[in-house]
């Protein structure tokens, strides 16, 4: 008796009540409709049959599938009471198809989906998403990754029977012409485009809160256009590839990409305080708010300095190695690469090469490789017991090493390497027997400067040919030197008076580097201060923020040679700057995102291509994030 209700408008009434509708596809079909503590689980052959099952348990009696059934009926004849008859509607002009475009006949569009239901991802089990233990736990329960369910919509494993046609659903009053929506929408992937590499950076908890931001907005302009088809298939799109980045960087369970997730459910599992009847706008700015407070999410900031150096070549082998082992860095691996991972000394390369990547953030050459690098490593900290224990310390963002720096922690200390390589080169220059003495005072400033590196009695052991040389030597033959380089000549002397014993030389590690490196290591960020400022020293910009801060203002002017103007973003100072933009006025836009909505990026990129003038997407407006996106969008530092 209930098959004849199971149809579009049974799962209509299921969502619109607030249940979540939850599919696992294993030889037959498995569904979970839940809603709080509510778990009803149905059985069948297909999606209708497994529905049917478990409604059958919600409304187990007569009486109760009578009332149903009556409420689904008052629900439809509600939905048709008071349409105008087909002939007597008209197509407002935003939501009229262009020309060329395909439509239904006598130009009428197919009805909109049910405004709750969030876009159907063209890949439904890349839009999964893999729980994270270190989320907090949904308020309504979600499939066991472990069991890699496919989550799909009820539509893709229908019976090929014919079915009732699907009840004509309520669709929101527009109140944003479809154009508006698309361009914002384009907007909002440009915006994408420009801030991947910079959201790569943070640690997985805030990349999970920026990837739901987006969808939310996206999810909001759908809503805000009425479901309209075309906003329909490019939110679709947009939450594809979102989803596609889940799946490379691996930062755990995204919920507002499963399917039939709402705003309330959003709200409820990160816990951002919004009312019940909070919208995809009120999701996107809570998130927003929170992400402006926070860093970048790692515990790690003070032990990243000294910088390592060879980044690129380092970099690019473990990009190798990693893909050797476990698959190509632009797809999820594959279960069949955990047994390459089984040995404890490929467990310990993992791990090495975790920590270089953690030493490396923000400085190897693309953000979005080093992300899928590390997005490899978490996978197999997921899927592998054995390489867990190797992996957790050096991916847990809350986790320092505690060496205090990671140069120490991985034995490359850049001042202890230097003072090292200028040992090596001592040794190796030790005059002979026939040096004249000016060679050999020459060599002793060198060695004497090497203080507790090469004590007095390896010098004694280094020229035992050359004892009455040395007595007669004065702090002037020396040369400039340092005074304790002249005491230590004094000491040197008292101990070949005294015929104290030489002692072996240090011995000299071969094969090392001799190219010297800075005191305080590489300066990868110097470097690119140095390419930036070539480029654009001399030259106005205006910086578009929420807040003013004077410290960024006078640190780019002073750093980069800047002419800066900072703008506070409010709607209306904004509309203002826009027209100087495009006036001119400026030789550059620097908007630091986050703060003012999409409308105000696409006013401010608008009059930028309009003026032909960079327009930079700063992240949050953090200093580094800008040096590299203006490094980015002038050519100088490409993602590759």
């Amino acid at each position: 008796m209930m098959s004849r209700m199971i149809d579009d408008r049974m799962r209509s009434f299921l969502v619109e009540s607030g249940y979540r509708l939850d599919v696992r596809v294993d030889g037959f079909v498995t569904l979970l409709v839940s809603k709080g503590g509510e778990r009803w689980i149905g059985n069948g052959a297909d999606a209708e049959e497994a529905l049917a099952d478990a409604v059958a348990q919600m409304f187990p009696s007569s009486a109760a599938e009578d009332l149903l059934a009556a409420v689904l009926a008052d629900d439809e004849h509600s939905e048709t009471d008071g349409e105008e008859p087909e002939e007597q509607q008209v197509e407002s002009d935003e939501d009229r198809e262009a020309p060329g475009e395909e439509t239904e006949p006598h130009g009428r569009q197919p009805p909109p989906p049910d405004p709750e239901a969030p876009p159907v991802p063209e890949d439904h089990e890349a839009l999964a998403g893999d729980a994270d233990p270190g989320d907090p736990p949904l308020p309504e329960p979600s499939p066991d990754p472990d069991e890699q369910e496919t989550l799909l919509d009820l539509e893709e494993v229908k019976s090929p029977e014919p079915s009732a046609p699907p009840m004509k659903k309520k669709s929101a009053k527009p109140r944003l012409p479809v154009r508006d929506a698309l361009e914002q929408l384009e907007s909002l992937q440009d915006e994408i485009d420009d801030l991947l590499p910079e959201v790569a950076w943070t640690a997985p908890p805030l990349v999970r809160l920026q990837l739901t931001t987006w969808l939310a907005r996206a999810r909001d302009l759908q809503e805000a256009a009425g479901h309209h088809k075309r906003v329909e298939d490019a939110v679709r799109r947009l939450a594809g590839r979102l989803g596609s980045v889940t799946k490379r960087w691996w930062p755990g369970n995204v919920a507002a990409l499963q399917l039939y997730t709402v705003p309330g459910n959003v709200n409820q599992q990160l816990r951002l305080g919004l009312g019940e009847r909070s919208s995809w706008g009120d999701v996107a700015d809570a998130i927003e708010r929170r992400l402006d407070a926070a860093g970048d999410g790692w515990a790690d900031e003070a032990a990243l300095a000294p910088r390592p150096n060879a980044i690129d070549h380092t970099f690019e082998r473990i990009c190798a190695n990693l893909a050797a082992l476990l698959g190509p860095l632009d797809r999820e691996p594959g279960q069949g690469a955990l047994a390459h991972v089984d040995d404890t000394h490929t467990r310990r390369s993992l791990q090495e090469w975790a920590r270089r990547l953690r030493w490396m953030r923000g400085v190897a050459p693309s953000g979005e490789r080093w992300a899928c690098a590390m997005g490899h490593l978490r996978w197999l900290a997921q899927h592998s017991g054995g390489a867990r224990r190797y992996l957790e310390p050096a991916l847990d963002p809350d986790l320092a090493p505690r060496e205090g720096t990671w140069a120490k922690a991985l034995g490359e200390d850049p001042e202890r390497r230097r003072r090292q390589r200028r040992v090596r080169r001592v040794l190796r220059s030790t005059p002979n027997a026939n040096a004249d003495r000016e060679t050999l005072a020459a060599w002793l400033a060198d060695a004497l400067a090497l203080g507790a590196d090469l004590t007095n009695r390896q010098v004694i052991g280094l020229i035992p040919e050359h004892p009455d040389a040395v007595l007669a030597l004065h702090n002037e033959d020396l040369g400039d030197v340092e005074r304790k380089v002249r005491s230590r000549l004094r000491k040197l002397q008292k101990a070949l008076s005294a015929g104290e014993s030489a002692a072996p030389a240090p011995e000299i590690e071969e094969g090392q580097d001799e190219v010297e490196e800075p005191a305080g290591g590489a300066d990868p960020v110097g470097d690119l201060v140095d390419a930036v400022r070539a480029r654009v020293e001399g030259k106005k910009a205006v910086f578009i923020s929420n807040r003013a801060d004077p410290n960024l203002k006078s640190k780019l002017e002073e750093r980069l040679g800047l002419q800066l103007e900072w703008c506070e973003g409010s709607p209306r100072r904004v509309q203002a700057v826009g027209t100087q933009i495009a006036a001119g006025t400026y030789d550059l836009v620097i908007l630091a995102t986050g703060f003012a909505g999409h409308s105000a990026d696409a006013v401010l990129s608008k009059a930028a291509s309009t003026a032909g003038v960079p327009f930079v997407r700063a992240y949050k407006g953090r200093s580094l994030a800008t040096l590299r996106s203006l490094a980015r969008d002038l050519g100088i530092r490409r993602e590759s």
